[in-house]
């Protein structure tokens, strides 16, 4: 009798796991996990590009490589073979990468006595 209770509390849950599972919430870990190919370095899904000409190309086949039932590393080798590899590179990286530059420059404008303008390029 309790073998069948717990087999009977195993199922359910299971079940409750399974219809809980979001497609958005694939679609948005999957597109947190590739870099806009625009030039903006952001994140696909948080590309802020005004009038950016990538990135809604981008989502929208994104939803057609989730539409199709792909698995989350077979959409981002997809989209690394067809736009390149720093596409699929983590998100984190590519963010990590932009802040440690932000202070290199930081650090060379403190001890050059130059501002963060000047050695951008600006004035």
């Amino acid at each position: 009798m309790f073998r069948r209770w717990m087999s009977a509390v195993v199922i359910c849950l299971l079940a409750v796991v399974m219809l809980g599972a979001d497609p958005s919430s694939r679609f948005n870990k999957v597109g947190h996990e590739m870099i806009c190919t625009c030039g903006c370095g952001q994140v696909l899904l948080e590309c802020n590009h005004v009038g950016c000409p990538v990135s809604p190309v981008m989502i929208n086949e994104l939803h057609a490589q989730m539409d199709g039932g792909g698995s989350d590393t077979l959409i981002l080798n997809w989209f690394a073979a067809k736009y390149g590899r720093l596409t699929a590179a983590t998100a984190a990286a590519a963010i990590s990468a932009i802040k440690m530059n932000g202070v290199i420059r930081r650090r060379i404008g403190a001890a050059s006595g130059k501002s963060l303008n000047t050695l951008a390029g600006g004035v």
